[in-house]
C-alpha cells in the first residue's frame, strides 16, 4: 500500500530462513487517489524440494523503510513423490540410450556394402593374385658382364 503523493517501487524478497532467497521482484505501488491508498499486488512462484515445515521471510524495501514480515508454511507434496516423474525419468533414458545406440552403430540403411562374408573375401583375394600390377614396365635386373647396346 502506498499513502504518499508519488508511485513507489517496492522490492519484494522472499527468503527461507535464514538466508536462502526463494525470488524476489520489484512492484510499483501508485500514488493515493481521493484519499484511497494505492495498492498493488505480485504472484511471486517458488518450490521446495522436500516435505516439511518451513518459516519463510517476506521483506519489502521501499529504498526508505524495510518491512519484514515472517510466515510459517507447511509443504505436504514433492514432486519426487510422484510414480510419474520417476517413469518419465526412465522414458528419457531410454530415448537417450536407443540414440545413442543408432549412432555408435551407424544408422540402418546407411551402409554403402553389404557384410562380406570369409569365403566372398578369399575369392577376391585369390583372383586378385592373377593380375598383374598396370603401369608398370618389367624391371630388368643389372648385369655388369652384359654387353648390350
Amino acid at each position: 500500500m502506498n499513502d504518499g503523493a508519488a508511485e513507489q517501487t517496492v522490492t519484494i524478497t522472499v527468503r527461507e530462513y535464514p538466508d536462502r532467497v526463494l525470488a524476489t521482484a520489484d512492484v510499483t505501488v501508485p500514488a493515493s487517489e481521493s484519499g484511497k491508498a494505492g495498492e498493488a499486488s505480485k504472484e511471486l512462484r517458488f518450490s521446495f524440494s522436500s516435505p516439511g515445515d518451513r518459516y519463510l521471510q517476506i521483506e519489502m524495501d521501499d529504498g526508505v523503510d524495510v518491512t519484514t514480515l515472517g510466515y510459517n508454511v507447511s509443504v505436504t507434496h514433492s514432486i519426487w513423490k510422484d510414480s510419474s516423474t520417476y517413469i518419465l525419468i526412465i522414458i528419457v533414458i531410454i530415448v537417450i540410450a536407443v540414440v545413442a545406440y543408432l549412432r555408435m552403430r551407424g544408422l540402418p540403411g546407411k551402409k554403402t556394402q553389404p557384410a562380406k562374408t570369409f569365403t566372398e573375401m578369399e575369392a577376391e583375394k585369390k583372383a586378385g593374385k592373377g593380375i598383374a600390377p598396370s603401369g608398370g614396365s618389367k624391371r630388368q635386373k643389372y648385369d655388369k658382364g652384359d654387353k648390350r647396346k
